[in-house]
């Protein structure tokens, strides 16, 4: 598992850029250009660029709320049209995330509510620009509004690694492994990436939807490959009185307070940022500690 590039760290939190966001401005201006004008080509380069700038925002409210639940974050990954958090706590029990992924479609709307309220404030129009209408002053930023809208609908989708699809595998991981929740989040993720391919290529004829579906499907798949990996490193048998660590090294050398769970029953792992190792917990106990490879 190879991290993307860091752009630069904010708050002890890295933010990291997924490859595919170097492909979305080309493509949309190539694509635009090719069917519409070189002025449509700039305009919806630039709304691609600006929603960019939404979604760091929407990352840094996960964040923020996260903190505020006792959740360190590791870094943030930023996709094309959605951000990928990754945390210091990767708990078999994730209500906390619940809470914290709701946060993604409400920082949206508040965006686009936000935009709304400001055009009605300045007597101006917040009805969807035509075509012909487009320009670079009120019109990006009504279009911007509405971007932000879609968005917010896009992300209440329950597919990973939509926000809604982080509910709803947390909400399964609540009475099933985090494992078993993330397979069935990511099947549900290949039916919509499939579903949103067809309708991009065979419907819409719109190559741009069928970028987004791969790049959903990707970011889903890299989701559960890190899931997979986290349930081969555990203990062979965590019902055991006395696990073997994963490294010999004692826990008492490993283990301090930065990365200690809030939770005294806490099951799952925790991120040691000075000694760069996961911490595996089984009922507040910490049993072995493992370094992954890409970390």
């Amino acid at each position: 598992m190879t991290n993307p590039p860091a752009l630069f760290s904010l708050f002890g939190c890295v933010i990291r850029v997924h490859w595919t966001v170097g492909l979305s401005v080309p493509l949309v201006a190539g694509y635009t250009f090719a069917t519409e004008s070189a002025f449509a080509a700039c305009f919806y380069s630039l709304i691609v660029v600006a929603m960019l700038g939404c979604v760091f925002l929407q990352a840094m409210m996960h964040v923020f709320l996260a903190a505020r639940l006792g959740i360190d974050t590791r870094d943030v990954v930023l996709y094309p049209f959605w951000s990928g958090v990754r945390y210091a706590t990767i708990s078999e029990r994730p209500w906390q995330e619940i809470y914290v992924s709701l946060a993604g479609p409400l920082t949206h709307g508040l965006i686009s509510a936000v935009i709304t309220l400001g055009l009605g404030l300045a007597g101006k129009s917040a009805a969807f620009p035509m075509p012909d209408q487009l320009n670079f002053d009120s019109t990006f930023v009504v279009f911007l509004g509405w971007c932000n809208l879609l968005m917010a609908i896009f992300h209440l989708v329950p597919v990973l690694p939509l926000d809604m699809g982080q509910v709803f595998r947390a909400a399964l991981s609540m009475t099933s492994t985090r494992l078993h929740a993330t397979e069935i989040a990511c099947n549900l993720s290949t039916i919509g990436s499939l579903a949103l391919l067809l309708i991009g290529l065979a419907w819409l004829q719109s190559p741009l939807l069928a970028y987004l579906a791969i790049a959903l499907y990707l970011s889903s798949q890299e989701d559960l490959g890190r899931m997979r990996y986290f349930a081969s490193i555990k203990a062979d048998k965590l019902e055991a009185l006395e696990p073997i660590p994963s490294i010999m090294i004692p826990m008492d050398q490993i283990v301090d307070e930065t990365c200690k769970p809030p939770d005294e029953r806490f099951t799952g792992f925790t991120w040691n940022r000075k000694a760069r190792l996961w911490i595996q917990w089984l009922e507040g106990k910490a049993i072995g500690a493992n370094a992954l490879v890409g970390d």
